[in-house]
């Protein structure tokens, strides 16, 4: 076999490029790694920019024509890039966020939130979340053991994951999760999956207290979180703030740690203004899969009352879009928010972050945004072990957390 010319050529990715030579023994090596890495790693060196990963390679064209012939993640330099070629585009996803904060729950009687540090991150799915929630299945419910290998079916934030579950579950459990998922559910049998499907639709009525005209009106606090409102829910809950408003007590309305989605934020905003609501102080929206459009519909339909401290996006799927329509609203003074909490919507750029930072620092504006996550009353010992506090029990296994 005759020994392999040198191959040089030019590669270019997000702005950056570079002129790159590989000789026989680089050609042989894998193309993630000989092309592709050392790209990244220059990339990676950008102060203003968001990393990215070689591992979370997209896309590969070879003078303008997309690579499909051969896996570029598997495949050798040499296979990938042909003899006289010029120009190699590399397309790569955004690279994991420091951690991933999900519920993983399967049935209703087993639920816990999880935080999935890199080094997990990049484990499989199998090992870095199902083996782990097993694990805590199994010590809480020591008559109802569950086996890893028994798993079925994934759903992520409602919908089925597809593809040969066998070998999806072997990717890492970042490119199975994604950057933002907000619940996994887990089905270890066909029983289980069966029972999903035929779960009776609960309408708002069942959910929350829907009373009169004049015994809502006479409420100071609507504490709607943790009541499974979903789409729907939002739809029907905004014709009740309607027909039975206005609410001139209302000062804290919760509605976190449901799903109303965009649709249902979109349903609810139009009946908390000034006129319906004005005594509103504080909003939580947080941990609603709201995403780019549920933003829009907020600042749409914004007219608040002069008096709101606090509104909650945190924990959403809000990304750059909607990061830039609420740094538009606080630049033009509609956003009259004192504080808008943000963190954990790993969506938003970190230059979207710094723009929204320096409306901070303006001074002339009446909206903080807040990237922090706020302090649970758990702190890490010396030797990066979690430390249980009675603010909740809390269990880490080897960079995984755990909250019961």
């Amino acid at each position: 076999m005759p020994a392999l010319e040198p191959r040089k050529f030019k590669v270019q990715c997000d702005g950056f490029s570079a002129t790159i030579t590989l000789n026989a023994e680089w050609q042989m090596r894998p193309f993630l790694k000989g092309v592709v890495a050392p790209v990244i790693l220059k990339l990676n060196r950008r102060e203003d920019k968001d990393k990215v990963a070689a591992e979370l390679l997209e896309r590969v064209e070879i003078d303008g024509v997309e690579v499909s012939d051969v896996d570029p993640l598997t495949a050798t330099a040499e296979a990938v890039v042909p003899v006289g070629a010029e120009v190699v585009t590399l397309s790569s996803g955004r690279a994991p966020p420091d951690f991933l904060k999900f519920s993983v729950t399967s049935g209703s009687d087993s639920s816990f939130t999880i935080t999935l540090d890199q080094k997990f991150m990049r484990k499989t799915f199998m090992d870095a979340v199902v083996v782990p929630f097993v694990t805590m299945h199994n010590r809480r419910h020591p008559g109802g053991q569950l086996e890893a290998q028994q798993l079925v079916e994934v759903h992520l934030d409602g919908k089925k994951v597809g593809g040969h579950l066998p070998t999806q579950v072997k990717k890492t459990a970042f490119a199975f999760l994604g950057h933002h998922p907000a619940v996994c559910e887990l089905f270890f049998s066909w029983a289980a999956v069966k029972a999903k499907e035929k779960l009776p639709h609960q309408g708002l009525r069942f959910k929350i207290w829907v009373g009169s005209a004049g015994e809502w009106q006479k409420e100071k606090d609507f504490e709607w979180d943790h009541k499974e409102l979903n789409s729907a829910d939002g739809v029907e809950l905004g014709r009740q703030l309607q027909s039975l408003g206005p609410f001139k007590d209302l000062k804290r309305l919760y509605l976190g740690h449901n799903t109303l989605g965009d649709v249902g934020v979109a349903a609810i905003m139009p009946h908390l203004n000034r006129k319906h609501t004005p005594s509103l102080i504080r909003l939580q929206l947080s941990k609603n899969r709201i995403g780019n459009a549920g933003v829009k519909a907020i600042c749409d339909a914004w007219d608040p009352s002069p008096n709101l401290h606090l509104l909650t996006l945190d924990e959403n799927w809000i990304g750059d879009e909607g990061a830039r329509l609420l740094l538009e609203a606080a630049k033009s003074d509609m956003l009259l928010a004192q504080e808008c909490h943000l963190f954990l919507n790993p969506g938003i750029s970190n230059e979207l972050k710094a723009l929204l930072k320096e409306v901070n620092k303006a001074g002339d504006r009446k909206c903080l945004f807040n990237f922090n996550e706020p302090d649970t009353g758990h702190v890490w010992d010396d030797r990066g072990a979690w430390t249980e506090t009675p603010a909740g029990e809390r269990i880490q296994l080897s960079g995984q957390q755990f909250k019961m």
